[in-house]
């Protein structure tokens, strides 16, 4: 136990030592270096900076001790709260059609605003003359072709015959046909000049009112009514090929399987719906004939003998 002098001299030197006012032990005020570093002694170190608000001036302190006032530019604030993008922002270049660049979201961009040249508000446009038969086109370029409508449509006769068994079938003929348009570069469908009870040709061939013509760009027909009038204007003698079959015009030259009349409706007998290969017998036409016997020329033709075909391009419908 302390001695009550020994106690006073103990609290007296404390109170020299320690001032909750920031004194020093001589009673002056402590400086703000001292300040820091006592409290920086005591683990409690604390700095304060200004709050800066986007567009108001920051206070400062100069080195003389007074406050100085500087205006912020707030463009330059990196506190900005306001949730703007700025330029190095990572999402990417937002699309701008027009830069003659191929940004998100586009078709095409030709780097001008022209209508008309395939590529218009950075979407493709339909432009006649461009080698692509886009919708509401026909054509775009080539052979019996102008401002993207067909002039005419092309007919031939297949250049080898065949038998009933390698077609089986009017959509069979049909295939045969357009395959043999198709290799040799005619685009489209082709329809076989062919009818059955239930499926006459003048049903499955649309009555277009412009012309049928053969590969070496002769007239067969100018119509629909001019193809079933009875008489071509020529013999449709010219192949797929473009080759014209040597023949003399007289009937059974060059047998083809129709089983049509010249208007396009059923002739029998027709094969059994051109299915059987048996004792059966067909209706054929003469590739050699430009009367009413390039479809009616006979009756008898066996189902097993080998013919031609006529295909007729498809115009579209009227």
């Amino acid at each position: 136990m302390l001695r009550p002098c020994a106690a006073s001299l103990l609290a007296l030197l404390m109170s020299g030592c320690f001032s909750p006012s920031g004194s020093d032990s001589s009673g002056g005020p402590l400086t703000a270096s001292e300040t820091q570093a006592s409290t920086s002694t005591l683990g409690m170190t604390s700095t304060s900076e200004p709050t800066t608000t986007r567009g108001e001036p920051t206070t400062t302190t100069s080195s003389s001790g007074g406050p100085t006032t500087e205006d912020v530019d707030p463009s330059t604030t990196s506190g900005s709260t306001t949730g703007e993008v700025s330029s190095s922002s990572t999402t990417g270049m937002a699309a701008e059609c027009g830069n003659d660049m191929l940004d998100p979201g586009e078709e095409c961009d030709d780097s001008n605003a022209v209508p008309g040249d395939g590529c218009f508000q950075c979407m493709y446009e339909s432009t006649c003359g461009d080698g692509v038969v886009d919708a509401g086109e026909e054509c775009d370029g080539g052979k019996a072709c102008s401002n993207c409508v067909r002039t005419h449509f092309w007919a031939f006769v297949t250049h080898d015959p065949v038998s009933v068994v390698e077609f089986g079938s009017l959509d069979g003929a049909d295939t045969y046909c357009t395959a043999l348009a198709n290799e040799e570069g005619l685009p489209g469908n082709f329809i076989a000049w062919m009818s059955t009870g239930v499926e006459p040709v003048a049903m499955r061939l649309v009555h277009s009112p412009r012309e049928w013509r053969t590969l070496n760009d002769l007239l067969i027909a100018a119509s629909w009514d001019d193809l079933e009038n009875g008489d071509l204007q020529r013999p449709l003698s010219v192949t797929e090929k473009g080759v014209e079959l040597l023949l003399r015009p007289e009937c059974g030259a060059c047998p083809v399987w129709t089983a049509s009349t010249v208007d396009g409706l059923p002739l029998m007998p027709n094969c059994s719906g051109w299915t059987a290969v048996g004792m059966e017998s067909a209706a054929a036409g003469d590739c050699s004939m430009a009367d009413s016997h390039w479809t009616e020329a006979c009756d008898d033709l066996p189902c097993t003998a080998t013919a031609r075909l006529y295909c007729f391009e498809q115009p579209p419908p009227p």
